[in-house]
C-alpha cells in the first residue's frame, strides 16, 4: 500500500495555470474521459465528466435564456447538492457573479445579504423556499427570477420562475454571448467584520483559479486521486479545493450532506479518499472514537489532510502516520497566504506562498514590527492587486480600511519566528469562529437584545467541551425578570442560523465595564467556563 500511495503523485506534469474558467472547462474536455467520474455523493449519485461538461453548455444556454448577463448578480441557496458545482462553473465562464449563500441563514440576516448584494436571480428548493425564502418575499427588493432546483412553487411575488432540471431541453452547441475576462468577478463570499453585518467580499476569476492551480501543484494530484469533501459548498473552499481543483487534477471528488463523524472513515475506505479537507473541530471528534476496521484501511490511502486543530500532534501522527497534515493562513479577503505541511517540532502556519508578502505591522501605527513581536498580520500579492479581494461590495469605508497601498489589513493578530513563519495568535476583529463559520457578536448580540427580559448583552468565544471555539452569551436580566436556560436557547434556535446559537449561557447581575460604560470582554474570556454557566442541550439544524 505504501509504494501504491508514494507513485501516485510521480511523473506528474507541472499544473496548468488557469486564469478563466472557460480555461478550465476547456482543459477538462482535453485531459479527462467522458466517463471519468468527476463529482459522487457519498451515499449515493455521481456525475461524470462528459455528461459534466455537456450540462455545462445546455444550462449555460438555458442561463441566458432566463435574462442571466454580466454584472447581474445571483444567489445560490441551497445545501450540498450535485447541481451545486454547475453554478460555479456555467457562471463563472459567463463572467455572471455568484452569491453562494448559507442554507441556514434566514429572517433579517438573510434579507439583508440578498438585498445587500443586488440579488436579481435566485436559485434554491422548494423547501426552502416555502420554509424559509417566502417569509421574506416582501422585503426583497431586487429578486425578480426564482429557479427551483426540484420542483417549481407558484408565487406572485416574483416576476418569473423556472425549474432548474429544463435545462435538458437546450442545445448543448454553446457560443459565448459576450467578452469574458480574467478581471471579471466571479463569487462574492459572505464574511463578518467588527460591524456585525456580513460584508460581500469581491474576487475575480484570476484571483480564484489561481489559488486553485497552485494548490493542485502544491499537492502534486492526479486522476488517481480522490478528494473527500466534508463542508458546505457555500464555503470558499469547495472553489479552491473543491470541482474546480479535481476537474484541473481530472480526479474525483466525493462529497457529503453534512459532516458524520460514525460515517468519516466508512466513507474514506469505500471511495478511497486521498485527500481530506476538514476544519478545526473536526479531528478531535475523530480522536475520541475508538479505531475501527475502516479507519485502519483509510489511514494507508490518505496523503494529504488540511486544517491543523489540535494541540497534541504526538497523538495525531502516531494514529495516522502516513498522512501529510498542511496547514496554513488564509482568509477569504486573501486565501493562502502561508501554508506547510506540519510537524511535530514545527507549530507553526508556515511561511508565506511564493505569491504573498507578509509582514507584521502594528495595529494602532501601521509600523512594521520585528522577528517575534505580535502585531496585525498584513498581506499583498506579488502578481498584482488583481490576485486578492478587490474590495468589499457596496462597502467603500471599509475597502479602504481593509485595502491600504496594495496592502491587504487582515484585522487578526500573529508573529514572524526567526525563519519568517507566521504564527497566528488572536483575531483583533471581535467575532467567534464556530465550526468554520465566522459569527459577529454584534449581530448575534442583537437577536438576543430583542428579547423583552433582557438588559444587557455580550457574546465572546469560550473554549467548548473539544476544545475548538464556541459562542457564549452573558446576560444581564431586567429587574424582576427570570429566564429559563431552555427558553433562551429556544428563543435563539428561532432567529438564528444553527451556527450563531450560543453553546453557553451565563447569567450576571452586572458586567465588568470601563470608565465609558463599554463591557471589558476579555475579562469574561479571561475567566473561562465557570460553575454557573448553563450548557446548550444540543445543537439542531434546521
Amino acid at each position: 500500500m505504501e509504494e501504491t500511495r508514494l507513485s501516485m503523485g510521480a511523473h506528474r506534469q507541472p499544473a496548468k495555470q488557469f486564469q478563466m474558467m472557460e480555461e478550465l472547462i476547456t482543459s477538462a474536455r482535453e485531459i479527462s474521459a467522458p466517463e471519468q467520474i468527476i463529482l459522487e455523493r457519498a451515499g449515493g449519485g455521481h456525475l461524470e465528466m462528459g455528461e459534466c461538461l455537456t450540462n455545462i453548455d445546455r444550462i449555460s444556454n438555458m442561463f441566458v435564456e432566463l435574462g442571466f448577463r454580466k454584472n447581474r448578480n445571483v444567489a445560490v441557496f441551497l445545501p450540498n447538492c450535485l447541481e451545486y458545482a454547475y453554478f460555479y462553473l456555467t457562471l463563472g465562464r459567463l463572467g455572471i457573479t455568484v452569491l453562494p449563500v448559507n442554507q441556514f441563514l434566514k429572517g433579517e440576516p438573510l434579507s439583508y445579504v440578498l438585498n445587500h448584494c443586488d440579488i436579481e436571480f435566485l436559485i434554491t428548493n422548494k423547501e426552502l423556499f416555502l420554509n424559509v425564502i417566502n417569509p421574506i418575499s416582501e422585503s426583497l427588493e431586487h429578486v425578480h427570477c426564482v429557479i427551483f432546483l426540484d420542483e417549481k412553487v407558484p408565487t406572485e411575488k416574483f416576476e418569473s420562475t423556472a425549474i432548474f432540471s429544463d435545462f435538458k431541453n437546450f442545445s448543448s452547441d454553446f457560443k459565448q454571448p459576450w467578452p469574458v475576462n480574467a478581471t471579471d468577478v466571479a463569487v462574492i463570499w459572505l464574511t463578518s467584520g467588527t460591524t456585525g453585518l456580513p460584508k460581500g467580499v469581491v474576487c475575480t476569476q484570476e484571483y480564484l483559479l489561481q489559488r486553485m492551480s497552485y494548490s493542485v501543484e502544491f499537492f502534486g494530484l492526479n486522476s488517481r486521486d480522490v478528494i473527500y469533501f466534508i463542508l458546505p459548498m457555500y464555503h470558499i473552499p469547495f472553489y479552491t479545493w473543491g470541482v474546480p481543483m479535481a476537474m484541473a487534477a481530472g480526479c474525483k471528488l466525493v462529497f457529503v450532506d453534512w459532516f458524520s463523524a460514525s460515517k468519516f472513515w466508512e466513507h474514506a475506505a469505500t471511495y478511497q479518499a486521498t485527500v481530506v479537507y476538514s476544519t478545526g473541530t473536526i479531528i478531535p471528534i475523530l480522536l475520541k472514537s475508538q479505531m475501527g476496521e475502516f479507519e485502519q484501511e483509510a489511514r494507508e490511502r490518505i496523503r494529504f489532510w488540511g486544517a491543523w486543530p489540535v494541540d497534541q500532534p504526538e497523538v495525531v501522527f502516531k494514529r495516522w502516520p502516513k498522512t501529510r497534515f498542511v496547514s496554513g493562513y488564509g482568509l477569504s479577503e486573501y486565501a493562502l497566504a502561508t501554508n506547510h505541511f506540519y510537524n511535530e517540532k514545527d507549530m507553526s502556519q508556515g511561511p508565506a506562498t511564493p505569491f504573498t508578502e507578509l509582514k507584521i505591522c502594528d495595529p494602532d501605527t501601521g509600523e512594521t514590527l520585528p522577528t517575534g513581536v505580535s502585531g496585525e498580520i498584513v498581506v499583498r500579492s506579488k502578481l498584482g492587486p488583481g490576485f486578492m479581494m478587490q474590495c468589499y461590495y457596496k462597502s467603500p469605508e471599509a475597502t479602504i480600511k481593509t485595502i491600504r497601498d496594495g496592502w491587504l489589513y487582515t484585522g487578526d493578530g500573529g508573529y514572524l519566528d526567526d525563519k519568517g513563519k507566521l504564527h497566528f495568535v488572536d483575531r483583533l476583529k471581535d467575532s467567534v469562529r464556530v465550526g468554520g463559520e465566522n459569527v459577529p457578536s454584534v449581530q448575534v448580540e442583537g437577536i438576543i437584545a430583542s428579547h423583552p427580559k433582557i438588559a444587557e448583552v455580550a457574546v465572546t468565544g469560550v473554549k467548548g467541551e473539544l476544545g475548538s471555539d464556541e459562542i457564549a452569551a452573558h446576560l444581564v436580566l431586567k429587574e424582576g425578570e427570570h429566564l429559563a436556560a431552555e427558553e433562551f436557547f429556544q428563543f435563539c434556535e428561532d432567529r438564528m442560523a444553527y451556527f450563531m446559537v450560543p453553546g453557553y449561557l451565563r447569567i450576571h447581575k452586572e458586567l465588568p465595564k470601563t470608565t465609558n460604560l463599554k463591557v471589558q470582554k476579555y475579562k469574561l474570556r479571561e475567566e473561562g467556563l465557570t460553575e454557573d454557566y448553563f450548557r446548550r442541550a444540543g445543537p439542531k439544524r434546521r
